[in-house]
């Protein structure tokens, strides 16, 4: 998920939308976080706009991500 993500400096940025309100602490154990991070990896894409990774070579490394990833390009 992290190299689908754009690697680690992307996900580093993942912040809580209003931190005065919900802690960064809060936020990145909460089920928001991860679908946003979930969206993020299935969504990410190459400079020439094609998916950094398909779904059996996503499915080679985890069969659950690459049903959670599916799941999400297919919304």
């Amino acid at each position: 998920m992290l190299a689908l993500s754009g690697g680690y400096y992307e996900i580093i940025r993942l912040d809580s939308p209003a931190e005065t309100v919900i802690s960064q602490d809060r936020f990145l154990t909460s089920p928001r976080a991860r679908l946003m991070t979930l969206r993020r990896a299935a969504m990410t894409r190459a400079e020439t706009d094609a998916e950094l990774a398909s779904l059996s070579q996503i499915g080679g490394i985890s069969a659950c991500a690459a049903r959670l990833i599916a799941t999400a390009r297919a919304d």
